[in-house]
């Protein structure tokens, strides 16, 4: 055991969940969420368009994009690109996300 003081929190990123029991993954809170089919990227990329001030039109035409060009992209990346930092795809997609709310 960690002992920690009453004002201290511990947070766990945890890479690579399975091998890990449901006991270890309930005793430090984890929510384990597949990436597979792209869920996780997906779920993010319909709740950044939704918060977007945009006219619906320029929405719509936004989530069309995302529905056919990342797959292609990531898969282009891992395949083609010199990757120095490891990131998984949602990360990939919420920095282009940064970079499309920022232009």
């Amino acid at each position: 055991r960690i002992p920690l003081k009453v004002h201290m929190k511990m947070i766990f990123e945890i890479r690579d969940l399975n091998y890990a029991t449901p006991a270890t993954a309930t005793r430090a809170g984890i929510v384990c969420m597949s990436d597979e089919a792209g869920v996780q990227w997906k779920s993010y990329v319909t709740s950044w368009i939704k918060r977007q001030e945009h006219p619906d039109p320029i929405k719509e035409q936004l989530a069309k994009m995302f529905e056919k060009y990342p797959d292609t992209a990531l898969y282009w990346i891992l395949k083609n690109a010199k990757i120095l930092v490891p990131m998984v795809d949602i990360n990939m997609l919420m920095a282009c996300c940064s970079l499309l709310q920022d232009l």
